[in-house]
């Protein structure tokens, strides 16, 4: 009888995008942040502690990746994109872009983030490898 040897399986890495501000080919300012949001609305978050270090982490993130750049003038839309390799549903995505969303109003100036302030939201996911988030302004 022949003994065979079990390898273990390969444990990957995940990847994440490089944080950095940038202008797309359309000539509109890019956020893209290395990091890997989930939905806020799940119940395996555990204390409030956490999801507010969560939020904290998230909106530090952001005020990182736009300290180089200044903001558009005129601003009528802001695009979310989440890039992971598993998509979320429609609710937790619109929820787990919240920190970043408050974030970015306070950056361009806005009041706040409700209709008064002008400004329309998307949201948008794309499965790949990396994780990611890219905030696209138009």
């Amino acid at each position: 009888m022949q003994v065979t040897e079990v390898k273990p399986k390969k444990r990957v890495k995940r990847d994440f995008i490089r944080t950095r501000s940038h202008t797309d080919r359309d000539g509109r300012l890019c956020v893209d942040i290395g990091m890997r949001i989930t939905n806020p609305l799940n119940s395996s978050w555990g204390r409030w502690q956490v999801r507010a270090g969560e939020r904290k982490r998230q909106r530090a993130k952001f005020a990182i990746a736009v300290a180089d750049a200044t903001p558009p003038l005129l601003v009528r839309e802001i695009t979310f994109i989440r890039y992971a390799p598993r998509p979320l549903d429609s609710d937790g995505l619109q929820a787990a872009f919240k920190s970043f969303r408050d974030e970015a109003c306070v950056w361009l100036g806005a009041a706040d983030d409700s209709a008064r302030s002008g400004l329309a939201f998307k949201y948008e996911q794309y499965q790949q490898h990396e994780y990611g988030v890219r905030v696209r302004f138009a």
